[in-house]
């Protein structure tokens, strides 16, 4: 999410029950809470955190230009390598070092899914 989305930003989704991809940035339901993020894997990939902190799908690592950070495993809950289910999804912030997501979930269900993000409007010079 380039440039991220910060505090006060204004972020128009719209309900989405159709198909969904990797790249494709969407709000979710976990744990009580609403929260942002992009799908990283969908059902039949194989996602790894690996231990120097990169992101593999189906055994290649992933080329994130976007973010910065690196990607800590964050929860010893969540085993890796990790295959997507049909109807579930591995989605992760791009702030990677601080963010809570399926890292800390594990994979989320297509159901929890709320929502496919169209627009930012930034805060600034409102």
């Amino acid at each position: 999410m380039n440039p991220g989305i910060g505090a006060g930003d204004l972020v128009f989704y719209y309900r989405w029950k159709g198909e969904l991809a990797a790249g494709d940035i969407v709000t979710y339901k976990a744990e009580g809470k609403t929260y942002l993020g992009r799908i990283i894997a969908k059902d039949g990939d194989e996602i790894e955190i690996t231990e120097d902190e990169s992101v593999k799908i189906n055994g290649y690592l992933v080329a994130e230009p976007k973010v910065f950070f690196k990607t800590p495993q964050l929860s010893a809950e969540v085993k890796y390598p990790m295959t997507m289910d049909a109807g579930r999804y591995f989605i992760m912030c791009d702030h990677r070092e601080g963010g809570r997501d399926s890292r800390y979930f594990g994979a989320i269900d297509e159901d929890a899914i709320t929502g496919k993000v169209m627009t930012v409007i930034r805060r600034t010079n409102l």
